[in-house]
């Protein structure tokens, strides 16, 4: 496993770029069209937890042309788009921050192993959006989820970004969803985390991390 940029930097914020898609998902009275909400999101966070953000209203994405065509039909329900200005950076509320270390018994308990790759999934993208992940504990997460049964390798991919990946998923049967990780070949990292609901199979929610580093500077 390679460094990543970030591994022989230093600076006073983690900065974490990322945009998601379909958080929230929202559904028609009769349930049959979506509209998932997409944002665009940049945090600093500095070492005692004070945090400042910046979020930008994307355009909505629909699953197919029938939905695309219900909510421009229906004005009143559609969702509507972010202004045009520039958006502002806001303070956030302190909050409690304890770096991940490379212990093998820690990171099972904090990705929650002991219920599934279902959680391990989800916790592993809220660690990687959360921390600026060293390359000793991305490593040993790799190790972890590596023990997890139910996980699937899928080989290279594309996320929504462009860039190329390697994958991992998990059929959940049970909830009629997949989860799916895309990780950097080279250095570990988490590029993007993906949430599909499998009848019919549609896109639930996508999140990709585009940039993650240590600075000195806010916005």
């Amino acid at each position: 496993m390679k460094d990543a940029e970030y591994d022989h930097l230093g600076g006073r914020y983690m900065y974490h770029h990322t945009k998601v898609w379909g958080d929230p998902l929202m559904t028609s009275a009769d349930g049959r069209h979506q509209v998932a909400f997409a944002s665009e999101t940049k945090v600093w966070q500095a070492a005692d937890g004070t945090r400042s953000q910046i979020d930008t209203q994307l355009e909505p994405q629909y699953p197919d042309q029938e939905s695309r065509d219900y909510w421009q039909r229906n004005l009143d329900s559609r969702p509507a788009v972010g202004a045009a200005a520039a958006p502002a950076m806001i303070p956030l509320p302190p909050m409690e921050l304890t770096l991940p270390s490379a212990d093998p018994s820690r990171l099972r308990e904090l990705l929650k192993v002991e219920y599934g790759p279902g959680a391990a999934s989800k916790e592993v993208s809220t660690l990687y959006a959360k921390f600026v992940i060293p390359r000793a504990v991305r490593a040993e997460i790799l190790r972890v989820l590596a023990d997890v049964s139910g996980f699937r390798w899928r080989g290279r991919v594309t996320d929504r970004a462009g860039r190329d990946g390697v994958a991992v998923t998990f059929d959940d049967r049970e909830h009629d969803a997949q989860s799916l990780l895309i990780f950097d070949p080279k250095t570990g990292e988490l590029l993007a985390h993906e949430r599909l609901t499998l009848s019919p199979v549609r896109i639930s929610a996508y999140q990709v991390i585009l940039d993650v580093a240590w600075t000195d500077r806010t916005g």
